[in-house]
């Protein structure tokens, strides 16, 4: 059985996960996010590396003028805090990180594919991707 999809994005770490919302938000069709262990997160829930980079100028405080980053690391950012998973504006809770991603995903319409792992894929002479190949 053939499954097609518009847009795939291999990786389900922070920016996979914003590469796969994006797509979809944007009316990109139907999108794949493929994530080689059973959670998305990458390094930040995996490799529990914690915290974040400033996401602000060197100025402080911490407030909306001096923030660089907006968009949906903004959204991953607010749901943390509502469910006690931000400290400090950059220290996670990984588990509540899984949450808000998974939720995330789900709530843009992405299919998710976990367990999975990309092996590859076949092009067209024009070097055009047909296919991808995973192992599961």
């Amino acid at each position: 059985m053939k499954v097609y999809y518009d847009v795939v994005v291999a990786g389900g770490g922070l920016t996979g996960v914003a590469a796969a919302v994006a797509a979809k938000r944007s009316g990109a069709g139907d999108v794949l996010l493929i994530e080689r262990y059973g959670f998305l997160g990458g390094m930040a829930t995996s490799g529990l590396v914690n915290p974040f980079m400033t996401y602000f100028k060197s100025k402080r405080p911490f407030t909306e003028e001096n923030q660089l980053i907006f968009g949906i690391f903004q959204e991953i950012l607010d749901e943390l805090d509502k469910l006690g998973g931000l400290k400090d504006k950059s220290v996670i809770d990984a588990e509540i990180m899984k949450l808000v991603l998974n939720r995330m995903v789900q709530k843009a319409g992405v299919d998710i594919l976990l367990h999975t792992f990309i092996e590859g894929v076949d092009k067209t002479d024009d070097n055009i991707i047909e296919s991808v190949r995973s192992l599961m």
